[in-house]
């Protein structure tokens, strides 16, 4: 447990009881076991902390970890969502944006928990619902909300088997699977003012899914917690320089002998042990001698804005290391980790932050006070005229094209030990840029907690850790693993019928430019039809996947038809 006498000595006896009522769930689907809360603060309780990998072990590798958002309106008005500890008050609560009827703060009343769902126990009751009793989280699914408070319909996706739109788990409709076991989650921004960051509040919905595989034959992927987001703007406002920021107290078993640094090639930023033992301390587990390393790695971040064109990867605008660069594709440009700072315990201007401008200087690459950082030494040296700036910090030998510095080589590598830094409490954050937020839109993005130990050999241990992100990253774009499917689909009869119902998953809808099919066979055909019932595009399957290049579809609605044999599907799609 993290030492947190003096901090506890500050909370009021309100808010130890405010927080104590806060739902969270364990994810136990590996051999991580990591603590996941409603409102997206993750991995502790308010008295201890939770995220023990190996699941087996005493010792936990991350304190804490949220998100944090920042964006300017058409007036250049800051908005900020971002917690640390919650420890003067909070900026999120469960649930979904709506009107200020449905709001019950801090908690929101029966939007106070999670959804935990088994991949096996979904197909258990697909195979006999007849004899199996459905899953009581898939009966609760949140896959609609009330619109007579203002909520969304539509909120956590789901399976239509019908394809009548309504979420019915009579239909054998069930929740979209992510991995072996995913714990589901929303939270927004909007139901209470924001007495944490003390910015205004965005009006954004944010759903969460944590999710893992059990997979004991890929140490990798056992050891690893993967998160997919996806955030609604809700307000009737446009945001740029919007900014997304995944903050991270990493506290590796004993958190006071910690190093952290980045690897902006890999979209990684970790921790590791600053020297050869991690002792327990202060009432935590130590790793011992069998040294950690915990990364973060962006494996997906948001698309980028369509502008016609495959665009190139680029040191100075920070988009070398971005997803879909230069593979002759048009408009499928994800943005990367675009930079790296950790922060202090403490205060001062590379301290904690304290204000809304404080967050979006962060989440801009800067020190707390808007001074740039720069490459070398503690990343602060405001009155060095040769400074280098550097968006991400403490790269060492990672950085081979000085993405860090806009492409200027700066002659040496930069990390720990190289700055004589003394190993301590390490935290800082993870930004990932997306220009231009209007109301109404949403993006998403995707990354993985990966974990890596070896004896005797902390650095050792941070290579194995990388080698574990390049592992994981090559199964996230593959879309399978050797133990499943990153977005099962499951095999289940309709009613008491011998025949296998065939379930395709049509994603993302709306889709900008690649539209997939998943759950297609091999002779079917794929046909889109505009409304007009004209058939503009004929795709003969080959797999048990399809990709349709929708670039040249006017935005509007269409329609997808499968057929082959006696099997023949509608699903409707929007072309942004």
């Amino acid at each position: 447990m993290k030492n947190l006498f003096t901090f506890l000595l500050c909370l009021s006896i309100f808010s130890s009881q405010l927080y104590a009522q806060s739902a969270y769930i364990y994810f136990d689907g590996n051999n991580v076991e990591a603590l996941i809360s409603a409102h997206g603060n993750h991995f502790w309780n308010y008295t201890t902390n939770h995220f023990k990998v190996p699941a087996t072990g005493e010792a936990s590798s991350v304190f804490t970890s949220t998100l944090w958002f920042a964006g300017l309106d058409e007036d250049d008005s800051l908005y900020v969502a971002a917690e640390r500890f919650r420890q003067m008050g909070y900026d999120y609560s469960p649930g979904p944006i709506g009107n200020p009827s449905s709001y019950d703060p801090p908690m929101n009343g029966d939007w106070n928990r999670l959804w935990k769902i088994n991949r096996y126990e979904i197909q258990t009751w697909l195979d006999d619902p007849i004899n199996n009793p459905v899953p009581q989280d898939v009966l609760d699914w949140p896959a609609h909300g009330d619109t007579t408070l203002g909520q969304a319909y539509y909120l956590a996706p789901f399976v239509d088997v019908n394809d009548d739109g309504v979420y019915n788990p009579d239909d054998l409709d069930h929740p979209l699977m992510y991995g072996d076991q995913m714990v589901y989650f929303i939270f927004n921004d909007g139901a209470a003012p924001h007495t944490e960051s003390g910015g205004r509040a965005l009006g954004i919905e944010i759903h969460g899914v944590a999710y893992g595989f059990d997979c004991p034959e890929d140490t990798a992927l056992n050891h690893a917690l993967f998160f997919h987001h996806k955030v609604y703007n809700r307000s009737q406002r446009d945001y740029h320089d919007l900014k997304i920021g995944m903050w991270t107290d990493f506290d590796l078993g004993n958190a006071q002998d910690d190093y952290v640094g980045s690897d902006p090639l890999r979209n990684l930023y970790f921790a590791y042990n600053g020297d050869d033992l991690d002792e327990d301390f202060g009432g935590s587990f130590g790793y011992g001698y069998n040294l950690p390393s915990q990364g973060v790695r962006i494996l997906k971040g948001p698309k980028m804005e369509d502008d016609g064109i495959d665009n190139e990867k680029s040191v100075v605008s920070g988009t070398y290391n971005g997803f879909g660069m230069d593979d002759g594709i048009i408009d499928n440009e994800h943005h990367g980790l675009q930079g790296f700072v950790y922060h202090n315990n403490a205060s001062g201007p590379t301290g904690d932050p304290s204000s809304p401008v404080d967050y979006f200087n962060y989440l801009n690459n800067n020190w707390r006070n808007g001074v740039a950082i720069t490459y070398g030494g503690t990343g602060y040296d405001p009155s060095n005229p040769n400074a280098i700036e550097s968006r991400f910090m403490l790269p060492d030998s990672s950085d081979s094209v000085f993405l860090s510095t806009s492409g200027v080589d700066p002659g040496f590598n930069w990390h720990e030990q190289q700055a004589s830094n003394s190993p301590s409490d390490r935290r800082g954050v993870g930004t990932i840029g997306q220009s231009g937020f209007n109301a109404g839109e949403a993006f998403e993005f995707d990354h993985v907690y990966v974990f890596a130990q070896k004896m005797n050999d902390r650095i050792g241990a941070v290579h194995k850790m990388k080698a574990y992100s390049d592992e994981l990253q090559a199964m996230f774009d593959e879309g399978g693993t050797i133990c499943g499917d990153f977005n099962p689909v499951f095999d289940f009869e309709v009613g008491t019928t011998e025949t296998k119902r065939q379930v395709i998953k049509m994603y993302p809808n709306p889709v900008s430019t690649l539209l997939r099919l998943d759950g297609v066979l091999p002779g079917q055909k794929v046909t889109v039809i505009d409304v007009q019932g004209r058939e503009l595009m004929q795709v003969q399957v080959a797999s048990n996947s399809v990709e349709l290049n929708t670039n040249h579809l006017s935005p509007g609605i269409y329609m997808t038809r499968i057929e082959g044999g006696s099997f023949t599907s509608t699903l409707k799609f929007s072309k942004q």
